[in-house]
């Protein structure tokens, strides 16, 4: 039942992404299409956590849901959009990439234990 609520888990964040990304296109809500899009991959993307959430904790979902959001998102900024990339923002996204790691490790190991 986790390797399905992973799969829910990975949808949810390519719904989020995807969202995020049309949220960028929408032109703060001036495209229509591009809003509603937004809106769509937004429910889906809660929708699928919702059901992530019946098998794994909460941290962890949430944790790796925000975080890998997070540094696709920022890709997809760096690569479609050309936002600024720097040492720092590598240094960032590192940092963001390790917390998740180390939370779903963590999270894992506590489980076994118990």
């Amino acid at each position: 039942m986790k390797a399905k609520s992973m799969v829910f888990l990975a949808v949810a964040i390519v719904g989020e992404t995807f969202g995020t990304t049309c949220l960028k296109l929408s032109d703060g809500f001036r495209h229509p299409l591009y809003a509603l899009v937004t809106a769509v991959c937004f429910a889906i993307s809660l929708g699928m956590l919702t059901l992530a959430l019946e098998h794994l904790s909460l941290g962890m979902a949430y944790g790796i849901w925000g975080g890998v959001g997070t540094l696709l998102t920022t890709l997809i900024g760096i690569v479609v959009w050309h936002d600024v990339f720097s040492a720092v923002v590598g240094l960032g996204m590192i940092a963001v990439a390790a917390g998740v790691a180390l939370l779903s490790l963590g999270t894992q190991e506590a489980e076994e234990r118990a």
